[in-house]
């Protein structure tokens, strides 16, 4: 319980949380005296591990302000989650300035810290939710992005690599499909491309009971030829 309070802290990312909220989510549906006595527990037990100034009762970490606990985001520290969404502005930054030889580095250091899912460890814990979906939805848009930036520098085998690692991470991204296909295409590889357009129909069909959009059918036609110039090498589909 001490580890998952300091879960709990360091995800507020600075903002406070209440007693009662705490509780309530270390014991759902505790009552407020037996979730304040428990807390203070907890609480005291994650002191004596991490705070070195204890003894003195001086908090670094685990603050509080009356009833309101905070993680001291002053304090030295380093936590990937932080690290990830940093890099991650930090690339949308580099593109707003142009800068995309920038943005490419802050995209590859912000997916080499994701590794799996948010606190992997409880992968039934409900108070995180968001926070774990919130993550692996932007971790699968950045390798879009990436691959985006890395097929426009020419670097096409890279740029299907990253595609690949976020329909890992998501499978139903119709989006990363297309990408994919298009990419494909581009390269001449067509036969792969209409493979990975069946994979993506099929995804879709047996999870969703949906059919692929107009745009990603019509993908499929370009990489089988049926599309009038479809062949032509002077035109390749766009990226």
């Amino acid at each position: 319980k001490a580890l998952t309070l300091l879960k709990l802290l360091v995800l507020s990312a600075g903002n406070p949380i209440s007693r009662d909220a705490l509780a309530e989510r270390l014991w759902p549906g505790v009552d407020e005296r037996t979730g304040a006595n428990r807390l203070h527990g907890v609480l005291h037990a994650l002191r004596s591990a991490i705070e070195p100034y204890r003894e003195q009762r001086r908090w670094i970490f685990a603050c509080n302000i009356g009833d309101l606990y905070y993680f001291n985001m002053e304090a030295p520290h380093w936590t990937d989650v932080f690290a990830f969404r940093r890099h991650a502005a930090g690339a949308q930054e580099a593109e707003r300035r142009g800068r995309r030889e920038e943005a490419i580095r802050h995209l590859e250091a912000a997916l080499g810290l994701y590794r799996g899912d948010l606190f992997g460890d409880e992968p039934y814990a409900s108070w995180c939710e968001l926070e774990r979906a919130e993550l692996k939805h932007r971790y699968v848009d950045l390798t879009g992005r990436l691959a985006e930036l890395w097929i426009a520098e020419g670097e096409a085998t890279r740029g299907l690599a990253w595609l690949r690692r976020g329909l890992l991470a998501d499978p139903l991204r119709e989006d990363l499909h297309q990408t994919l296909i298009r990419a494909l295409i581009a390269l001449g590889r067509r036969r792969e491309a209409l493979g990975q357009y069946r994979s993506c129909a099929r995804l879709l069909r047996e999870e969703l009971g949906a059919e692929p959009l107009p745009e990603t059918r019509h993908l499929a036609q370009l990489a089988s030829g049926a599309v009038p110039g479809s062949h032509s090498p002077t035109s390749p589909p766009s990226l």
